[in-house]
């Protein structure tokens, strides 16, 4: 078989005063701005890629079955495209001067990139797809070919979410470390762009009382063969995130049949 070039969506010259510039040796485009200012980029590469840009790390294991630090491994070795926006704002600090305040940054990636990716396991592998063959069982003869492309210790695969989290390129960077307390309605307070890149990040959450979180995270483990879970929650009252906790146990310490 001969060298199969792989298809990096392209990103033209004109494109970079939208989405920045990338960081050497990468293909991982870095902008920040506003929450405003974000909105329009995810709405500006909806419409320059026709939709094909839009996934976010989380969502790209539902195309290929690997651990997110093997998407942002990818990444760093400039093996995907990658859009980041990093959020930011200035304010003073307690002795009166100004810094500015930088979020983790909202990663965009290709779909299309994300087939190839599969396609490339698979070309590795000889494997060769079967008619009416199910996701899952696809997802476990390629195993092998994921593993590959997994970091190999537990410092690669640090160093691959620092390069995902961090822009390199600056040297000061500030997080907010409290939850904003919830409002009744979001209508006025975000974009259509904003909107959609929130609910692409909370593709995966699980929303709901006892008997709807242990559907969805019987759901979730079947469909990405997930052999562990780090469980988040961000309520505002801690009442509330104790109570999602005390739910997940449950489920996990009930008798078996």
């Amino acid at each position: 078989m001969g060298f199969i070039e792989f298809p990096f969506v392209e990103v033209p010259k004109d494109l970079r005063k939208i989405v920045g510039e990338p960081t050497p040796g990468t293909r991982a485009y870095r902008r920040e701005g506003t929450h405003a200012e974000c909105g329009q980029w995810i709405e500006d590469l909806g419409l320059h890629y026709k939709g094909d840009v839009g996934i976010s790390p989380a969502g790209v294991t539902m195309f290929v079955p690997v651990q997110r630090a093997a998407v942002h491994k990818r990444i760093k070795d400039g093996k995907l495209t990658a859009f980041f926006f990093y959020i930011t704002h200035v304010e003073s600090t307690f002795f009166g001067t100004k810094r500015k305040v930088k979020l983790r940054p909202y990663i965009l990636l290709s779909m299309s990139e994300c087939k190839a990716w599969v396609a490339e396991m698979k070309r590795r592998m000889g494997y060769v797809d079967e008619p009416d063959e199910s996701l899952m069982k696809q997802r476990k003869k390629l195993k092998p070919a994921a593993a590959a492309d997994e970091p190999k210790t537990a410092k690669e695969a640090v160093e691959a979410l620092d390069f995902a989290d961090t822009d390199p390129r600056r040297i000061i960077q500030c997080q907010p470390i409290f939850t904003p307390p919830p409002v009744t309605s979001m209508d006025g307070l975000w974009n259509a762009g904003e909107k959609r890149a929130v609910e692409g990040r909370l593709a995966a959450a699980v929303i709901g009382g006892p008997a709807t979180v242990e559907r969805k995270l019987k759901e979730f483990l079947e469909l990405t063969q997930a052999n562990e879970l780090i469980l988040f929650s961000d309520f505002y009252r801690l009442e509330d995130r104790l109570r999602s906790y005390e739910i997940v146990a449950g489920l996990f310490l009930k008798p078996t049949k």
